[in-house]
């Protein structure tokens, strides 16, 4: 973690795989870190197995469910991105950023009603979160937008 804080990518990969190798490959925190890793540098299809073996090494953890649901967005597989957020925010549901990776789902998704509710949640749990004002707007357009719609 120190080294990918540092960008140092190179050393923070081969720290987390010898993490993995050092666990018998039954620590899931490694893979959420390199998980984490590869979503930063857009390596998605890499960061997929990472995140669903974190999942299936601890079925109780949010965060792989999030690393998941994160990857699984940017691959575009938008149904499988949501069942992995809802399962991450089932996990920890007083996380804010868990409601605003389900909220770009939901906006990919086209998802109003969803969306609004993601929005809502986010607010309440960070009123003056570093999103809040971004999402403030967001929900003022969503709600207007639904408003117009029949």
């Amino acid at each position: 973690v120190a080294y990918m804080k540092l960008g140092d990518a190179d050393d923070s990969e081969k720290a987390f795989r010898k993490s993995i190798e050092a666990s018998q490959e039954r620590y899931p925190g490694a893979y959420i870190g390199l998980a984490e890793l590869f979503l930063n540098e857009k390596r998605f299809v890499d960061a997929e197995p990472l995140a669903r073996r974190a999942a299936e090494i601890d079925p109780n953890s949010w965060q792989a469910d999030s690393q998941l649901a994160r990857t699984l967005f940017e691959l575009h597989r938008l149904s499988e991105a949501e069942t992995s957020a809802a399962a991450a925010v089932a996990l920890k549901p007083d996380n804010p950023n868990l409601y605003l990776i389900l909220a770009n789902i939901h906006t990919q998704l086209q998802n109003g009603n969803a969306l609004l509710d993601d929005l809502n949640h986010y607010l309440t749990l960070a009123p003056t979160g570093p999103f809040a004002e971004q999402v403030r707007l967001q929900r003022d357009k969503v709600q207007q937008a639904m408003r117009r719609s029949p």
